[in-house]
């Protein structure tokens, strides 16, 4: 009995932690774009809004910021409380906070947008959870290798 109250409140921990990381990179969306900022506001937006956030987006400040972010499969927000996605927003979360260069809601020094990490949140609200792993293994396999970067206007 204990284990399952252990598990639920580490599970309520994850829910509080992914809800403010995602207020508050909604806050450096808005932020980046008034900065003239493309590459995070798009990156942050790929990773974090909803379709209609994304769809008020292309509304107030044009759709030549955000490309063809609209093409994907809508993002479904909700599957970032799924226990398993959240675990892997968790886990890309702590990468973000502590290991990558550039800081939490920064594109870091990743050549590509969306950054591999946002991508790889983005591609979990999107896609079943295997595909969306292997596309953001792919996506830094791309990243990572020697490889000349080609892009993709669908991400």
């Amino acid at each position: 009995m204990n284990i399952i109250f252990s598990t639920f409140f580490v599970y309520l921990f994850l829910v509080v932690c992914i809800s403010i990381f995602r207020w508050r990179a909604l806050n450096s969306t808005r932020d980046a774009l008034i900065d003239n900022n493309h590459q995070k506001a798009v990156s942050l937006t790929w990773a974090w809004a909803s379709d209609d956030m994304i769809r008020q987006l292309h509304q107030r400040w044009g759709s030549n910021r955000f490309g063809s972010i609209l093409i994907e499969p809508r993002p479904n927000v909700a599957r970032i409380f799924y226990p398993h996605i959240a675990v892997c927003f968790a886990a890309v979360m702590v990468y973000q906070k502590f290991f990558r260069f550039g800081g939490p809601l920064e594109p870091g020094d990743c050549p590509n947008t969306p950054n591999c990490s946002n991508y790889l949140l983005g591609c979990l609200i999107r896609f079943s959870f295997f595909n969306a792993l292997a596309k953001g293994y792919t996506r830094y396999q791309s990243c990572s290798s020697h490889k000349p970067l080609s892009f993709d206007e669908r991400f």
